[in-house]
């Protein structure tokens, strides 16, 4: 039977044999006597079913495979043993963490309608000392992962995770109004906060509403800009649509510096649309581009394209139905006319009765 197996470079080396090259042991399992079922469980097969040693040995001899197998033994006895003996320690710990005081610690409170959503009262917790008590299978072979100690360690657990709940729930339903009442108090601050804040929102924008009715002139501040990715900031009011349907602007003023920050205005009075925004030199899809209409007290709303033409279509509307007929004007002017050459020719003025 041939074994492959694996030496260190230096012990190979120092046995004199070539590192680059993997020793092999031709043998016969009768050589290994009563270690022979350990070696085949330190052995693994290639695709070409070749035996390969997984340990590492000092020599390419039976005695030193087996002494290689027999530490391998070794050491997972003295692991197994440890693994044991920490398990039974968590038990012990486990046991003594259900009768004895538990660790004091900061908890959440499930929200509930009425309390704050990051609420935390004074809780419990399970003493650090087993806080990771179900890990301690993990130290083990896992052919050992089923022994009776592991699943006695998650009984306790899942008992010490019951109290530590339990505990947790009466002091959570003891705290329980007065995180309600603290939370109305906070709540109510919380809305006149809000209260105050719009009210004062509210003077502001009444104040420049005034100011622009009051100048005539809507005006807003720009910040600075990339004058390489970025255009002038500009605006306009917008007077009505050309026979293809796009806004005709009568454009307004940015004062300012390129790059720098600037102030835009234009002539506005109620019921008129302005228009403001700014160019992408890049991006031209990305400019900015708004379009607002003043009210009668002077604030704006903003519009969209589509409610531009049909607000300045019904303002054509009034318009048109305010003006003056076309053939009513041209009958006044006429009749001026006429008044004024008969003066020149009669020294009087005809009256409707008489007009020559």
């Amino acid at each position: 039977m041939k074994i492959a197996l694996r030496m260190a470079p230096k012990v190979a080396l120092l046995a004199g044999l070539d590192p680059a090259v993997t020793p092999v042991l031709y043998t016969d399992p009768s050589q290994f006597g009563d270690h022979w079922p350990a070696v085949v469980e330190a052995l693994s097969l290639d695709a070409q079913n070749n035996a390969w040693l997984r340990l590492e040995v000092e020599a390419p001899t039976v005695e030193a495979v087996i002494a290689a197998v027999t530490k391998a033994q070794a050491k997972k006895a003295a692991k197994a043993a440890k693994a044991k003996a920490a398990a039974e320690d968590m038990v012990v710990a486990l046991e003594r963490a259900l009768v004895e005081p538990l660790e004091p610690r900061k908890i959440n409170v499930p929200y509930t309608e009425g309390i704050s959503s990051d609420a935390r009262i004074d809780g419990f917790r399970k003493p650090e000392a087993v806080a990771y008590a179900g890990m301690a299978k993990y130290d083990a072979d896992s052919a050992d992962r089923n022994a009776p100690v592991y699943a006695q360690i998650d009984r306790l657990i899942e008992q010490l995770d019951a109290r530590v709940a339990s505990e947790n729930a009466k002091l959570i339903e003891a705290a329980m109004p007065r995180l309600r009442e603290e939370f109305a108090i906070k709540d109510a601050a919380r809305i006149a906060a809000n209260e105050a804040e719009a009210a004062a929102k509210e003077a502001r924008l009444a104040k420049v509403a005034a100011a622009r009715l009051a100048s005539g002139t809507w005006e807003r501040e720009t910040s600075s800009y990339s004058t390489k990715r970025e255009g002038k900031p500009w605006c306009a009011r917008v007077t009505g649509t050309d026979p293809k349907g796009r806004l005709i602007y009568e454009w307004g003023a940015w004062i300012g510096r390129p790059g720098e920050a600037g102030l835009l205005s234009v002539a506005c009075s109620p019921g008129d649309i302005i228009a403001w925004g700014q160019r992408d030199q890049r991006r031209p899809e990305r400019g900015e581009h708004h379009i607002m209409q003043m009210g009668d007290d002077g604030r704006m709303t903003t519009l969209s394209v589509p409610e531009a033409v049909r607000a300045l279509r019904e303002a054509g509307k009034r318009s048109d139905a305010q003006a003056v007929p076309v053939e009513t004007e041209r009958e006044r002017l006429l009749r001026r006319t006429n008044e004024q050459f008969s003066q020149y020719l009669f020294g009087r003025v005809p009256n409707e009765d008489n007009q020559a």
